[in-house]
């Protein structure tokens, strides 16, 4: 009979553990989109040029998301500087933004609106950026989806009826 009691202390400690990570990774949700690039570097080799990871550099990435029209509703700079691998992270949406027609990361209107995210580069930090990429955003930032679903702030119930 011990250790049926124990067990289930045990059981209820593990459940109110995970059920209390459970509450602080919701908590945890960063705004924003996150980014991850690989950059890569061709150096000469007797004979061939061989890609290697471009390591410990300094790049500006421009983040562009545009409407289902294709009109600018956000721009972003954002400094990186990539690892040893040529590995650079960071997170749309909190840096240094430039509102288009007055609309911050935070007030764009993410509900049932197609969006695209596109990418520039600028490896010599001049404000020239060379487009890279453009891609649909198909998910909304978990924490901006939470804030426009009328949900009380942190864990809850939609406040609405």
């Amino acid at each position: 009979m011990k250790s049926l009691i124990s067990h289930n202390l045990k059981s209820r400690y593990l459940t109110f553990i995970l059920l209390l990570g459970g509450i602080f990774a919701a908590f945890a949700q960063t705004p924003g989109i996150p980014y991850q690039a690989y950059f890569t570097t061709q150096i000469d080799v007797p004979g061939e040029q061989v890609t290697v990871p471009l390591a410990n550099a300094n790049v500006m990435l421009e983040f562009i998301v545009r409407d289902e029209n294709g009109n600018i509703e956000y721009v972003e700079h954002i400094p990186v500087t990539t690892d040893a691998y040529g590995l650079a992270s960071t997170v749309v949406g909190i840096g240094n933004g430039t509102p288009q027609n007055g609309t911050n990361f935070d007030d764009i209107d993410w509900n049932n609106k197609k969006k695209t995210l596109g990418v520039g580069i600028d490896f010599s930090n001049t404000g020239s950026f060379d487009s890279h990429d453009t891609m649909d955003i198909v998910n909304v930032p978990s924490s901006v989806a939470t804030a426009t679903a009328g949900l009380s702030s942190g864990v809850g119930a939609p406040t609405g009826t």
